[in-house]
């Protein structure tokens, strides 16, 4: 008989193996979204899982799509990440314009030990801003991580859906983040000031000064920018294209109609044939 080398032997083939043999793989990577889910509530103390800053909200939802890899969350976080940098930096531009503050708002809200050495522990950590030798370190610090963790983040996302305004501004994505948006400031008008309000305004997320005085400034310069980055990536992606697309088919239309026309059939140039009557007698 014919010798049989080992590598001739399929082995695990279905004429080898019996039936009720399967395979079974487990992969860590990506963890499942619903697990994730599960273990948000034992990140952080009851009382205070959702009464956070709606950065640190972002910083969540990062946290929840770098473990499950989730392609709609890599496009919601898209436009969450860029609505929560224009708006930062909106509100650092009006109280540098208005107060000739340059981003003390940031540096008020650090970290308690580091807002002790720029700031100092008057006013509840909300005075004059130090710069000195030993403070300017820190403020180029908190800049470094204030742009890792604003900007950066965002655009990682964008680039993880290849930069494209489309694939990630499905209507789906707008509305879900707009939502998300209302839902936060519901959440904390609610829970801090036991009001109803869709656009929260207050001192209990993000440490400011002036109260009484410019409190909707902070606040109002970042909901604005908000709306009008909403509405350009709709007019961008969802408006203007069709509008010029109809545009453009009615020209096409137009162009053809005249083509036509153009095209009609004209009278022929030829003479007439001579009929025998009118053939001359000397012929």
């Amino acid at each position: 008989p014919p010798m049989i080398r080992p590598n001739d032997a399929k082995i695990g083939s279905s004429a080898d193996s019996p039936r009720y043999a399967f395979t079974f793989t487990f992969s860590p990577w990506p963890v499942p979204l619903p697990l994730v889910l599960a273990v948000i509530p034992f990140l952080s103390p009851q009382e205070s899982l959702f009464n956070h800053g709606y950065t640190k909200w972002f910083h969540f939802m990062s946290m929840i799509y770098l473990l499950s890899q989730n392609k709609f969350l890599s496009k919601f976080l898209a436009i969450m990440g860029t609505t929560v940098t224009l708006g930062w930096w909106a509100s650092l531009t009006w109280d540098w314009w208005f107060n000739g503050r340059l981003a003390h708002i940031l540096y008020w809200n650090l970290p308690w030990t580091e807002r002790m050495v720029v700031v100092g522990p008057e006013n509840g950590g909300l005075g004059t801003v130090v710069y000195n030798r030993f403070t300017i370190p820190y403020m180029v610090l908190a800049h470094v991580f204030d742009t890792l963790g604003h900007p950066a983040l965002a655009a990682y996302y964008w680039s993880v859906n290849d930069w494209n305004l489309s694939k990630v501004c499905t209507w789906p994505v707008l509305i879900s983040t707009y939502l998300l948006s209302r839902g936060w400031s519901f959440i904390h008008s609610y829970f801090n000031q036991g009001v109803v309000s869709v656009f929260y305004m207050g001192y209990d997320v993000y440490t400011v000064p002036d109260i009484n005085s410019s409190l909707a400034g902070y606040w109002a310069p970042a909901y604005a920018t908000e709306a009008a980055t909403m509405i350009g990536l709709i007019l961008l992606v969802h408006v203007l294209p069709h509008y010029y697309s109809g545009k453009r088919q009615q020209s096409i239309e137009q162009q053809s109609a005249a083509a036509k026309g153009r095209k009609q059939p004209t009278a022929s140039l030829k003479p007439p044939p001579l009929s025998p009557s009118s053939v001359s007698l000397s012929e």
